[in-house]
């Protein structure tokens, strides 16, 4: 089978989610939609319920491609639609108020180069990545 963009997308996203709970978050829901609006992952931990988008490239990590870097896709447009998307859901579920903290978080995944394989090379996540005033500091694990 061709590889396509939505089954790159799907096959960072099952990374995305075990990077998570690996590190001790509980997923909630992926390609939750709000206010016509998706997030690839919702997911909290004991302080933080995250809407996380994700961006995978088959690429070497910190090696130039065409694309640039996954994070780079998450375009000021991308970012409205990220915010629109979490201040709906959280008027729709303000229980998740009364216990967390809400943040918006980029992932990028960076699968082989080989499309025989779906070897994750590496993943870099950003918390609280997408706000009024971008962070891109990288939390190290």
């Amino acid at each position: 089978m061709k590889e396509n963009t939505r089954t790159l997308g799907k096959t960072g996203e099952e990374a995305a989610v075990r990077f998570l709970t690996d590190r001790g978050f509980s997923l909630i829901g992926r390609n939750v939609y709000a206010d016509g609006c998706e997030a690839d992952i919702l997911a909290c931990d004991g302080t933080y319920f995250v809407f996380a988008e994700v961006k995978t490239r088959r690429a070497l990590p910190d090696v130039p491609d065409k694309f640039g870097r996954p994070a780079n896709a998450v375009t000021p447009v991308k970012k409205e639609h990220m915010l629109k998307m979490a201040s709906r859901y959280l008027h729709d579920h303000p229980e998740v108020l009364e216990k967390y903290i809400p943040r918006l978080d980029v992932i990028e995944v960076y699968l082989s180069p080989d499309r025989d394989t779906a070897e994750v090379l590496e993943i870099r996540h950003f918390p609280d990545a997408v706000r009024k005033t971008p962070n891109y500091r990288r939390k190290n694990y």
